[in-house]
Order: structure tokens, then C-alpha cells, then sequence
């Protein structure tokens, strides 16, 4: 299988796309071929679609008028992510009144950022657990350490925000060890539940 170095990714399976799909570019649409059984088959934009319509495909004239980049694999799903055009955009619900729970502020425009305050099994009245911003140790058994997972919006330039618990440990481990992987564990263990849950061009910051 054909390998690319990037700069940002390291060694990565190759992909191509017509050069509008490069870099930082969204909404611009993402076409490619249906016969193609790559993971990663050819794509080109709207525009670049005009152009192979109009030519009944890609014939030799169609394609001296689109410029092909090479990029790897994880670019490729990335401006796929920011390129495909849903069918409810942004705009169409930008009219959305909602209240925040911790402002207590009405507000407008799409929700995009969620957290929660404890785990749902949290009891504030247990002399046992203890929860603040940063951690929660329930029962002194369980322990979670709070993240934050950023999530690409289809077809736009912007993120929703998920603030996520992460269980650390159960009674077996001891206080020492808690203490160990509180220090290190925490965006190695998001990146972690990222990759588990299949999620595509994730970026994990720690709390």
C-alpha cells in the first residue's frame, strides 16, 4: 500500500484531491468516485465537479483545468469532514434561543458546547466522594478526571465542544497509583476513548 509523509501526521496511506480541498477550506463540497473501492478514493469540490459535468467526465481536457494534490490519509478525512455539505447548515438554525445553565443567560444561535457537572451516580450529601472542577472520586473507589473532546461540524470551520468524565480506577488501585495517572492519563486517556469510540478528526485538550 502506497505511503505518504506529512508534516503534521508522520508516515500515512496517500490520498488525492483537487487542490480547493487543501489546507484550511470548508464548505466547499466533496465529490468522489462511486466505483472507487478505496478507502480514500479521488475527490474534487463543487466547483471542480462543474467541470467534470460539463466534460461528461474526466476526460484528458477535463482534467488540464484541475489542479490533483497529493495529502495523506488523515488530511484526507479532515477536509472531507469540513467539506461535505450537510443537509441542515448552521445558518438554518441560527435563529435557536437557548439558556445556559451556568450564565443563566438566553443565547442565540446552535448549542455546540456541553458539559457535565458529575457523574450521575454523584451524591454531594456522601462524606466519601468529592467532586470540583477538574476530578470526582466517588465512594474513595471510583475516580474520574474531566476532559474536553472537540468534534469537527460537518461542513463548516467549527467544533462542538463535549466535556466528558473519564473512569480512572476501581478499588484495586491503590491511592499512589491514582495519583500517577492523574499526573498523565489525562489527554492520553481521551485520546484513548476518541480513538475506541471511531471518532473522525478528533482533537483532545486536557482540562
Amino acid at each position: 500500500m502506497d505511503k505518504v509523509q506529512c508534516d503534521e501526521h508522520g508516515e500515512q496511506e496517500r490520498a488525492f484531491v483537487c487542490s480547493h480541498l487543501q489546507e484550511d477550506s470548508y464548505a466547499l463540497g466533496f465529490h468522489h468516485s462511486e466505483e472507487s473501492d478505496s478507502d480514500y478514493p479521488d475527490a474534487w469540490c463543487d466547483d471542480c465537479e462543474t467541470i467534470r459535468a460539463s466534460h461528461d467526465g474526466w476526460t484528458d481536457e477535463a482534467q488540464s483545468l484541475v489542479s490533483i494534490k497529493l495529502i495523506c490519509a488523515r488530511c484526507y478525512r479532515k477536509t472531507r469532514a469540513r467539506n461535505t455539505k450537510p443537509e441542515v447548515s448552521l445558518e438554518a438554525i441560527s435563529s435557536m434561543r437557548w439558556k445556559c445553565s451556568s450564565c443563566d443567560e438566553i443565547h442565540t444561535g446552535a448549542c455546540l458546547d456541553i458539559g457535565f457537572d458529575h457523574p450521575y451516580y454523584w451524591d454531594e450529601e456522601n462524606e466519601t466522594s468529592h467532586c470540583n472542577e477538574d476530578f470526582c472520586s466517588i465512594d474513595n473507589s471510583d475516580y474520574f478526571v474531566r476532559g474536553i473532546i472537540e468534534l469537527p461540524i460537518i461542513g463548516t470551520n467549527d467544533h462542538s465542544a463535549g466535556e466528558y468524565g473519564v473512569l480512572l480506577a476501581r478499588p484495586t488501585s491503590s491511592a499512589s497509583s491514582i495519583s500517577r495517572m492523574l499526573k498523565t492519563a489525562t489527554k492520553s486517556l481521551l485520546c484513548s476513548l476518541g480513538s475506541a469510540l471511531k471518532l473522525k478528526t478528533t482533537q483532545i485538550h486536557s482540562v
